[in-house]
């Protein structure tokens, strides 16, 4: 197995008053089209999704990782939480000639600080898995297979994140809070 593992975390301003950024943040199916290489499958229930990391890697190799998670918001704190629920049956693990796909576990936090007519937020981002790894690449060593993957996960998340902030930011400029997913 491969063990894929990614956490990366980042400061930023959101252009808008606290309790306007929550209601913002808050409305998951819409934020989430905003995670680059992360989409949205299903709902699972009230605040429960199914989401899936997809990405070619090494130009040949297709992984993709299912989330199951629900959100949580602690109001006294202002930390909108997401977290992997184990509430839902797991898609199988599989493995192909170029191919792997696994469940994983996926995270992310973030904690809401007012800032006059702006709020900044705290956000952390976090993904886990161990997947198969694809046929193509039996014979490299795991050892080798977990540096290079500990590599790409660190670049993935590191642009992943970068690019959520900017895309919300930006979002929000557009559409405001109340614009349909």
């Amino acid at each position: 197995m491969i063990a894929v593992t990614g956490s990366v975390r980042r400061s930023f301003v959101f252009p808008a008053r606290h309790e306007v950024a929550i209601a913002y943040y808050r409305n998951f199916p819409r934020v989430v089209k905003h995670l680059s290489l992360i989409s949205m499958v299903k709902g699972l229930g009230e605040n429960q999704f199914r989401v899936m990391y997809n990405s070619v890697e090494l130009g040949v190799y297709q992984i993709k990782i299912y989330c199951d998670v629900q959100t949580l918001f602690d109001d006294k704190d202002n930390i909108l939480i997401v977290q992997t629920t184990d509430d839902h049956p797991k898609l199988p693990t599989q493995a192909g000639w170029n191919s792997s796909s696994a469940h994983g576990a996926f995270a992310s936090q973030s904690v809401f600080y007012p800032a006059g007519e702006q709020t900044r937020i705290e956000y952390k981002l976090h993904l886990q898995a161990e997947i198969p790894p694809p046929h193509g690449l039996r014979f490299v060593p795991n050892g080798v297979l977990d540096q290079i993957a500990d590599n790409i996960t660190a670049w993935r998340m590191d642009s992943i994140i970068d690019r959520f902030v900017a895309d919300t930011i930006k979002d929000y400029e557009k559409n405001g809070v109340t614009a349909q997913v």
